[in-house]
């Protein structure tokens, strides 16, 4: 009767030997699963002090390897352990064809079944034994940084809709109402305005340019009272949790350097650790500075003059040139604070989108290597199965460099709209002195609150350093992104 079962399974494969690999042909199912179990298990038995990572005709030659996959490789090797979850794996079916005299498809299917049907705790265990890559303790820094992701996430949007801003928009357009009477009494000039303003006090006769004139006048106590009933605190407040959110981010990615075992190393270089922690605790530093300015009230001290004599000689003496034209040095200001709106809310945007992506690739990282791995052996499992630590290698550092190059990508959108919130406080810090000197204020008699100048002149100086931690960060993040992934690194410069 066992004659007739071993006669049985030889005819049969016999039947499909025109499918099976070469260094198959002609042999039984045992042998084959006897050649596939010694094949898996030579990428890891040692071979003298090292060990052959595969078997030399299943090796591609590299070529051309990006910096990223050379440093992979160097990091990411084959383990020396020969007795490990896939040659385990291997030898149990190779008993099981045996004792069950499976044909080699059978024994291929069972063996790929086993693995899909395993899950994540398989895949983890796999790779900790094959490729000393550890799940566990990856996966912690992922969930910390998927943590301060979805707290970033949750305050960049605030930004964009904090009452403030609507409360700007609208006295932005008051300014643009109140520029444009300015331009009319200034092409009149100050002798007709004059003129027009004393014909008015004998004959109260109304005329334009005294409706204009009165209109600036009336303009400079609204602009002040407008001023101090803008949200700035609140402002501050989620400026403050943008901020802190962002260290906290960046500070969990150095710690995965360092908590993340070999895989840290690759995924955040070594030469970013102190550029990064250097930002860290200036972005921190930067929001603790923002929230006690801005919590700072009233922004203006003085109280607005309450005779046309006095408005005039602070339009003359001060704030105006040539008639009705804001000085030179406030105008500077003013339009490089208004070219930096557009650039921040796309950024704002860019970077919502950015932590959304980052965050999905995390997420999926240990599923959809598993799935992958999978597929790959299904393909062609008599070929793919003896090299599938080979494949799950490759696998890996495919994965790897995805998360890699978007994880750049999310800190570049991040360090982007960072620097140019940077920029702004920093413009507005040099733009309230301007107020301050325009205004005549002195210490004794500030026009803009004293400890918003102060304050608001340490992060100006702050922001100095700031800026040239943050360009070479970018610069160092530009070197060591995976190449395939330069192009969206260009997108967020372009903005």
């Amino acid at each position: 009767m066992k004659k007739l079962f071993l006669a049985a399974l030889f005819l049969s494969s016999s039947l499909y030997a025109h499918d099976l690999p070469d260094r198959f042909l002609g042999q039984s199912a045992t042998a084959i699963w006897n050649t596939i179990h010694g094949n898996i298990t030579s990428f890891f038995e040692p071979e003298g002090e090292a060990h052959s990572p595969a078997p030399p005709e299943t090796i591609e030659p590299l070529s051309d390897p990006s910096p990223f996959q050379v440093l992979f490789r160097q990091t990411i090797t084959f383990t020396n352990n020969a007795s490990n979850a896939l040659t385990n794996l291997a030898a149990h079916v190779l008993d099981e064809a045996k004792e069950k005299l499976y044909t080699v498809d059978q024994a291929a299917d069972y063996f790929i079944q086993k693995i899909e049907n395993s899950g994540s705790t398989f895949m983890k265990v796999m790779l900790q034994e094959t490729l000393d890559f550890d799940l566990d303790l990856l996966m912690p820094s992922f969930s910390k940084i998927k943590r301060h992701i979805r707290h970033l996430r949750q305050t960049v949007p605030r930004m964009e809709h904090a009452a403030v801003v609507e409360q700007v928009n609208q006295l932005i357009s008051y300014l643009e109402d109140i520029q444009k009477t300015a331009v009319t009494l200034q092409k009149a000039g100050i002798a007709t305005v004059s003129a027009k303003l004393a014909s008015h006090a004998i004959t109260s006769k109304e005329h334009p340019l005294v409706t204009d004139f009165n209109t600036l006048y009336n303009a400079y106590p609204t602009i002040i009272t407008k001023l101090n009933e803008l949200h700035i605190p609140a402002a501050g407040h989620i400026a403050h949790q943008a901020f802190n959110s962002t260290s906290e981010l960046v500070e969990q990615i150095v710690l995965m350097h360092d908590s993340a075992g070999k895989i840290g190393s690759v995924l955040i270089d070594d030469a970013l650790v102190h550029p990064l922690d250097s930002l860290k605790n200036q972005v921190r530093k930067l929001g603790n500075a923002a929230e006690f300015v801005t919590s700072t009230h009233p922004l203006i001290v003085v109280a607005p003059p309450t005779t046309t004599d006095a408005l005039l000689e602070i339009l003359k003496t001060f704030i105006w040139r040539d008639g009705f034209t804001l000085k030179e040095t406030a105008q500077e200001k003013i339009a490089e604070l208004n070219s930096l709106i557009p650039p921040i809310k796309a950024q704002v945007k860019l970077l919502k989108k950015r932590l959304h992506n980052f965050k999905l690739v995390m997420t999926e990282f240990q599923p959809r290597l598993h799935a992958q791995f999978v597929a790959r052996l299904k393909e062609s499992p008599l070929v793919t199965i003896p090299i599938a630590p080979k494949i799950l290698f490759d696998l890996l550092e495919q994965e790897i460099e995805i998360v890699k190059s978007k994880l750049i990508v999310m800190m570049r959108a991040s360090l982007a709209l960072t620097y140019r919130v940077s920029r702004v406080i920093g413009i507005g810090s040099s733009l309230l002195e301007c107020m301050n000197h325009c205004m005549g204020a002195t210490d004794d008699q500030p026009f803009i609150h004293h400890d918003i100048i102060r304050g608001v002149g340490f992060i100006s100086q702050d922001t100095v350093g700031f800026s040239n931690i943050i360009i070479n960060v970018t610069e160092a993040l530009k070197e060591y992104n995976p190449l395939p992934f330069r192009n969206e690194l260009e997108e967020i410069e372009r903005i």
